[in-house]
């Protein structure tokens, strides 16, 4: 509740809640409440409506209302990233990050061995998890492939990444697959190759 003041609080995070409550109605208002009012029948078959209405509208292409639909076609751009970094020399030499703890999750998942991504830590900012799970030394001196989804870099970020390497500079775009409307792609992400990585104090 407080943090709602601040910033936006998704759903999903209160289901424990959730879960407690519907317990909780069961002690209080007992049986009676929950097999003898047609209220609640009712309120349980719209539900039941409702939540498999929404399900459905992962399924079609180009629906985009609050990132529904936002995960598809991840598995196809995946591979494309990968191709561009084993023509830099694989994963020896060249590691992917991205600006958000969003992609970076997608790309790993995606990815045919599960490599290991990065997100906004390379530049040691907070990016949830990848906070956690940290930088490992080995990347020093390694080549990154930089997944957003500008076309161009904003000074600020072009200032950000030549903090921690040589040079950056764009290397590829791809349209997201399997999202279209029209047969238009309704998303493009970019590859930026930047060189060089020095952690600061490394």
């Amino acid at each position: 509740l407080l943090i709602s003041f601040t910033s936006k609080v998704k759903v999903h995070w209160l289901l424990p809640g959730y879960l407690g409550v519907i317990l909780g109605i069961v002690v209080v208002f007992g049986p009676s409440i929950v097999s003898g009012s047609p209220w609640f029948k009712r309120g349980a078959w719209f539900s039941a409506a409702l939540i498999g209405l929404c399900h459905l509208l992962f399924l079609i292409p180009g629906f985009q209302i609050f990132q529904v639909n936002s995960w598809s076609g991840w598995d196809k751009l995946t591979d494309q990233v990968v191709h561009i970094q084993e023509q830099y020399g694989g994963q020896e030499k060249v590691f992917i990050f991205a600006e958000s703890h969003k992609t970076a999750a997608y790309l790993t998942f995606y990815s045919e061995d599960h490599q290991r991504t990065y997100a906004k830590n390379i530049f040691g900012e907070f990016a949830k998890q990848f906070t956690a799970w940290g930088i490992p030394e080995n990347l020093n001196g390694k080549n990154g492939l930089f997944v957003s989804r500008r076309a161009e870099l904003p000074e600020w970020e072009t200032s950000r990444i030549g903090q921690y390497f040589d040079n950056v500079s764009r290397v590829g775009v791809f349209s997201y697959p399997l999202i279209s409307v029209g047969n238009k792609p309704s998303r493009d992400l970019y590859v930026y190759l930047a060189t060089n990585y020095q952690p600061k104090g490394s």
